[in-house]
């Protein structure tokens, strides 16, 4: 029997806690989550929908401190809820919160960590006193987030051998934290053999996901799916698993690559980036493109990008790769109209966009085609962008637009309406995230948009230049022309830099940046934002709810 809810459920969980349908990864989007439940439960009327909604926070606590276990706050909510149902499955959670609370970060003493960012750095702020002392599992947890991220796996597994002997349950801990950081190091099998280790029953659920997710790169999709299948049944609701549930369950139809001028036109534009440029375009070489021709712009390089250009020419069939050269940059946008202006281009029905910095895999280009032949009327279909080295942190999946309230301003005296939601981005790459469904915007980074969208919408605006926003603006306005963008998740492009918004480290780049930002509040108002927001909003719950649908019937609820 399903113990997962209805789509009238998900209806009625979903108008109360904003954003929810977009998904639940992260420690901060999942702890949002769980607020405004528990606060619409306190306000609900009806039995019922209090029940539903304490279920979703206790349900979405539960998991959200097996995907965390040392954050103090979800340690602390455990604790209270524990005494109610027991739902800490025996872990001690009141024990570890004695040790995992933040100490005073405003001392001057922890200037030291909070500079903190390279290894050695780390290293040396993680201290014995901090380590063993009254805040150690703090520490312990913090110290292995920063290894993680700056890609220091031993010092994450070391930090991880310094939980004390005398914590209780040690040993489930340690399994737990030492099969995530493995996950990240070696090979599939290895990680398989550390998550074996991960036997206490309070950790069950993010045993059984991690499992299911590496049986998937394993290539036994029928055993990952039949593993999705029994934890989604256990579970009320969880954005993300729904749709990794069915994904796994009933995958994407694959086309094969159209031939002639069926065949999209492979397009990507570049400045000085001549040995990134050199990876990309062989990765893009030993992948399937099919019949596929390709068009490179030098726009306006002064390093080797020419003698790659030249080099790689050689290396295609005759006709198959054509080079322009332009004397000066004209910028990101300028360059993509350019591009997309060349008769060769123009007369296909889908051209693909790609950075010169992405490392491509073999299959890339058929997932693209055959998401779009399952979605006809997308305005541009996208994959997930991650950094190209471990954990793979995400930078781009989907894109979709946040609530008037709940958005950030950037500027005080600009009245704003777009406030991007961008899902999973900074996280640790998850299978939860290989999924597809409908959404505001996809990354540039490596997408393919239809012609039928730009005949009826328009290319790039040009006072995007040199770069930011004009792939998200051009998005916009496929949306509210009635072509959306599509996501699909099983994709993953590595990418050699980090976003262009994670480079933003000068004045002169912030600043550009903020005034691309007031370009876009002008271009689209109040009224445009709010229209496609409810828009895009409705097809991605309508999705989410329809595939809810679809797994009872097949589950047989």
């Amino acid at each position: 029997m399903s113990q997962a809810f209805t789509a009238d459920q998900i209806d009625a969980l979903c108008a109360a806690v904003p954003t929810l349908e977009y998904g639940a990864l992260g420690l901060e989007h999942q702890w949002r989550h769980i607020s405004f439940a528990l606060r619409a439960s306190n306000q609900a009327e009806s039995h019922e929908i209090r029940e539903l909604y304490s279920r979703f926070a206790l349900e979405m606590t539960v998991w959200a401190m097996q995907d965390a276990p040392l954050d103090a706050r979800l340690l602390r909510l455990m604790a209270d809820m524990d005494a109610l149902s027991g739902c800490a499955a025996g872990l001690p959670v009141s024990r570890w919160l004695e040790t995992a609370t933040a100490p005073d970060l405003s001392d001057p003493e922890s200037a030291d960590w909070h500079a903190a960012h390279t290894a050695p750095d780390i290293q040396r702020a993680l201290t014995a006193s901090r380590l063993a002392g009254p805040h150690s599992l703090y520490w312990i947890n913090a110290g292995i987030n920063r290894a993680l991220a700056c890609g220091d796996f031993e010092l994450a597994q070391r930090i991880a051998d310094s939980i004390p002997e005398s914590l209780p349950a040690r040993e489930a801990l340690h399994a737990r934290l030492h099969a995530e950081i493995t996950s990240h190091t070696l090979g599939t099998e290895q990680a398989m053999a550390a998550l074996q280790q991960v036997t206490h029953p309070g950790f069950a659920l993010w045993h059984t996901q991690q499992t299911a997710t590496l049986l998937l790169q394993l290539g036994e999709r029928d055993t990952a799916a039949s593993l999705f299948r029994d934890l989604w049944k256990t579970m009320g609701f969880h954005p993300n698993l729904t749709l990794q549930t069915y994904e796994t369950s009933a995958p994407l139809a694959k086309s094969p690559l159209p031939d002639s001028l069926n065949a999209p036109a492979i397009v990507l534009y570049s400045w000085n980036k001549a040995e990134q440029l050199r990876q990309t375009l062989e990765s893009l070489r030993t992948s399937d493109t099919g019949d596929c021709p390709i068009f490179v712009l030098n726009n306006g390089s002064t390093d080797a990008t020419a003698a790659v250009l030249d080099r790689e020419a050689a290396q295609w069939a005759e006709g198959r790769f054509r080079r322009i050269s332009l004397p000066i940059n004209v910028g990101a946008p300028a360059a993509r109209n350019w591009l997309l202006s060349l008769p060769e281009v123009r007369q296909r029905p889908w051209t693909v966009f790609l950075d010169d910095d992405i490392i491509l895999p073999d299959h890339w280009l058929r997932t693209l085609w055959s998401t779009a032949q399952a979605h006809p009327q997308a305005g541009a279909v996208g994959c997930t962008i991650t950094d190209h080295t471990a954990p793979h942190a995400i930078q781009c999946a989907d894109f979709h637009l946040l609530p008037q309230a709940m958005g950030q301003r950037s500027f005080e005296d600009l009245q704003e309406h777009a406030f991007v939601y961008g899902n999973a981005s900074g996280e640790r790459d998850t299978a939860l995230t290989a999924f597809t469904r409908p959404c505001m915007h996809v990354s540039g980074c490596c997408h393919m948009i239809s012609a039928r969208s730009i005949d009826a919408c328009g290319a790039f605006d040009v006072r995007f230049s040199p770069s930011q926003f004009d792939d998200l603006e051009r998005d916009m306005r496929a949306g509210l022309a009635g072509y959306h963008a599509v996501y699909n998740g099983s994709l993953r492009i590595r990418h050699m830099q980090h976003s262009s918004l994670r480079q933003a480290n000068t004045p002169a780049k912030n600043g550009h940046i903020f005034g691309n930002k007031i370009k876009l509040e002008h271009i689209h108002g109040e009224k445009a934002v709010a229209r496609l927001r409810d828009a895009s909003r409705t097809l991605v719950l309508d999705d989410l709810k329809r595939k809810t649908a679809r797994l009872h019937n097949m589950a047989g609820a």
